[in-house]
Formats: C-alpha cells, sequence, structure tokens
C-alpha cells in the first residue's frame, strides 16, 4: 500500500470500517472517487468478451468447416468437431482473453487503489 510509514506511531494506518473508507473517499475524491477505474474495468471485460466468446465461436466454425464432406444426397453436410478439439479450442481462446485483458486489469487496479 501506498501509505506505509507515512502515519504517526499512535496513528491508525488501516480503516476501521466501511464507513472510513466511504469518508475517506468522499472527502479525498468527491463522488467520482468511487468510480476510479470504471471505465478501464468496462473497456477490459469488453475486450475479455469479445476475444473470449468470439474466438470460440470463430474457432469452432472452421474446425467445422475443416471436417466438412459430401452425403450420398449432393450436399454438404458439416461435421461437429470432437470433445478434445472444443476443449483444446476453449482453452486456447482462454489463455488468449486472458492475455489481452491482463494489461488493462492492471491499470483498473492501479487507478482503484488510488481512490481515497
Amino acid at each position: 500500500a501506498t501509505d506505509v510509514g507515512s502515519a504517526a506511531k499512535n496513528e491508525r494506518l488501516y480503516p476501521n470500517g466501511m464507513r472510513d473508507v466511504v469518508r475517506s473517499v468522499w472527502q479525498t475524491d468527491g463522488f467520482r472517487g468511487f468510480y476510479k477505474g470504471y471505465g478501464i474495468a468496462l473497456a477490459s471485460v469488453t475486450l475479455y468478451r469479445i476475444v473470449y466468446l468470439g474466438g470460440y465461436d470463430f474457432l469452432r466454425s472452421e474446425m467445422s468447416q475443416s471436417s466438412v464432406g459430401d452425403n450420398t444426397h449432393g450436399q454438404t453436410a458439416t461435421k461437429e468437431a470432437s470433445i478434445v478439439q472444443r476443449f483444446a479450442a476453449a482453452q486456447f481462446v482462454s489463455m488468449a482473453a486472458s492475455m489481452a485483458h491482463y494489461p488493462l486489469d492492471s491499470i483498473r487496479r492501479r487507478l482503484m487503489m488510488e481512490a481515497g
């Protein structure tokens, strides 16, 4: 924490409860202090969801298109991906989404720690 070592010997470093935290944030930053880091939090969650959900749908459709075959009636039929392929796609997309999300999450945490 940023306030370590800045208090006198008998002064309390940590708040006594939620009321102290709310009072401290209100006195130092006002109403906007309660929402520090909120904008970047929305951006990071949006990016995470786009990469996670969109990436998985994209990979699933690519896997089903790569295993297309012709049936007896001359129509193309899509073959469902195996459970191992779907699991691998989910793991890959989860890691990619987390890697895209992490820098924004670090900024969010730092902004939230500055409040109050």
